[in-house]
């Protein structure tokens, strides 16, 4: 989600204006400082604004956005709740808020200021998108299918909701119905990179992985140095033998998002590939405790214990990944566990 930050229109400077006059005004200019660069001078206009009126919900919001701006997220917060505060149905402080809370794993709280907007401003692709990937992200995909499916209702050749309805067609196994909503998406934006993205994920469980990395190029052509595009290129490169690459792009993948737990991942199988067991348990351990979901951490544990003779830890680590539905590691367990 884009940050919005409020623009009013320019008002007639004069030698009698009134206090809302006057608080416009330094809005304005605040906001003109703010374009401009300088970021501390824009604040000190809000300020002053906000001494002539101390609920003044644009000046909160926006003095929130300059804060955000700096990554001091907590301050950030605070000022949109105090624009929310001045007055409850203040949208781009919900949405401003949303977006921190989503990008800090606050889900639910963000979940409840995006649903909040859905209902006083209805039918907005933006707000039910993001609501959608918010509940993607919880893992309730049946709720994240019906609000991209609420979207092609009302715009039916929407390449955003087409590719996310995809990504969670994916992740619930329905693996056709994936790749029908992401090549109708590139249909509609041939520079959909997500679409590229979403096939080459496709051709990577089918085992193509050479067809993948043709895909993830394109995605990375596209979008460059997207993160999730340049770990999973890392992970198709690992698959074919290319290691020294595959390392190059899973660490820029890790250095511009440190939080995906599947960079991690196959950082550590590609610790495993070449010869350092010890890096490669600490890693999937550590992708594992970010996120138990990480597809085939589990289970890349299990072998590696296997080999290294630990039958103790390979049972455990099976085991975990029978839980998640993995049929070898059934039957690994049952070998290993009894």
């Amino acid at each position: 989600m884009n940050r919005v930050i409020g623009f009013l229109c320019l008002v007639v400077l004069s030698s009698c204006m009134t206090d809302e006059e006057k608080k416009n005004a330094l809005l304005l200019d605040g906001n003109t400082l703010f374009r401009d660069g300088f970021h501390k001078a824009a604040i000190q206009k809000y300020r002053d604004a906000l001494e002539l009126d101390s609920c003044y919900a644009d000046a909160f919001n926006n003095i929130g956005v300059l804060y955000a701006e700096r990554n001091n997220v907590n301050l950030a917060i605070d000022y949109y709740t105090s624009a929310l505060n001045c007055n409850q149905d203040f949208i781009p402080a919900y949405l401003n808020r949303a977006k921190l809370l989503d990008e800090t794993n606050q889900l639910f709280m963000a979940l409840d200021d995006l649903s909040y907007v859905d209902k006083i401003k209805p039918d907005s692709i933006f707000v039910i998108l993001n609501i959608g990937m918010v509940q993607a992200k919880l893992r309730e995909y049946n709720k994240a299918m019906e609000s991209f499916s609420r979207i092609l209702r009302l715009d039916p050749e929407n390449p955003e909701a087409l590719v996310n309805r995809g990504t969670v067609f994916y992740y619930q196994g329905e693996f056709d119905l994936a790749e029908t909503d992401f090549r109708a998406a590139l249909m509609y934006n041939e520079s959909q990179a997500e679409s590229w993205n979403g096939l080459a994920l496709l051709d990577i469980k089918k085992g193509d992985f050479n067809s993948a990395l043709e895909k993830l190029d394109r995605a990375l052509a596209l979008s460059r140095n997207e993160p999730y595009f340049l770990n999973n290129r890392g992970y198709a490169k690992l698959m074919t033998g290319n290691i020294e690459d595959a390392e190059g792009d899973i660490n820029e993948s890790i250095a511009r998002d440190s939080r995906n737990s599947w960079a991690f991942r196959n950082k550590g199988w590609y610790y495993y590939l070449t010869g350092d067991t010890t890096s490669a348990i600490g890693l999937l351990k550590q992708a594992y405790e970010m996120d138990p979901f990480t597809e085939n951490t589990a289970y890349m544990l299990g072998s590696i214990f296997e080999q290294s003779g630990d039958i103790g830890m390979a049972c455990k680590w099976y085991s975990l990944s029978a839980k998640e539905g993995n049929l070898n590691a059934k039957a690994k367990s049952s070998n290993f566990c009894r």
